[in-house]
């Protein structure tokens, strides 16, 4: 009965705890003009123009991560995937230490209906990020679809305990508590949705629609 993450992040908007420099030492002037020009074209969203730049920035430095990873957002953002999926794997390979690329690459998989292989990179994701609840939000969705509850809520549980302002994970775990019977638990976090969150927005609306069955 959980629903999905409305409010999880741009899947481009992720933690860099390893600070790991966007432009590298010794990168190319004209790699990093193609680059930054693809980042203007995609806020614009001229997203075609986008990723031609980001081509050529590719082409320009091919050990550079960051080409492959902007590519694999704006495919992700389209739908596409599986081409998404090359794209972040070639991410990771080029930097391993860059997190944003497994989170991305579990998500791909989760949407993909490969459930294990995007268990694997979400856990490694909340490894690598252990202070992002959405990461453990992430988590809770795949054992969400697995049907397996006790680990789903011990994912929300690890979400709030990083921060107690994760609306969504108050609101799932309150939704498998009041499936429980555990309707004063779940009273208590849809009580904190409803305290987080501005009336008339979606997280809002169903923490007070599910708050009157307690």
């Amino acid at each position: 009965m959980s629903i999905n993450n409305p409010s999880a992040p741009p899947i481009f908007d992720l933690p860099n705890s390893a600070c790991i420099p966007l432009y590298p030492a010794g990168l190319s002037e004209i790699a990093r003009q193609s680059y930054d020009e693809g980042q203007r074209f995609e806020r614009t969203g001229r997203l075609l123009d986008a990723t031609k730049s980001y081509i050529a920035a590719a082409g320009q430095a091919p050990s550079w991560f960051a080409p492959h990873y902007a590519m694999g957002n704006l495919a992700y953002r389209a739908g596409d995937h599986m081409n998404a999926f090359k794209s972040f794997s070639l991410a990771a390979q080029l930097e391993p230490r860059w997190s944003g690329s497994y989170f991305n690459l579990g998500q791909c998989f989760k949407y993909a209906g490969k459930l294990p292989e995007a268990l694997e990179f979400l856990i490694k994701y909340v490894q690598m990020e252990p202070k992002d609840a959405d990461g453990y939000v992430a988590v809770a969705s795949v054992f969400m679809r697995t049907g397996d509850m006790a680990r789903e809520n011990e994912a929300y549980l690890r979400a709030m305990q990083v921060s107690d302002r994760c609306s969504i994970a108050h609101l799932n775990y309150a939704i498998n508590m009041l499936q429980t019977g555990e309707k004063q638990t779940a009273r208590r976090h849809f009580a904190r949705v409803l305290e987080l969150e501005h009336s008339g927005t979606d997280l809002h609306d169903k923490a007070q629609k599910f708050i009157k069955a307690c």
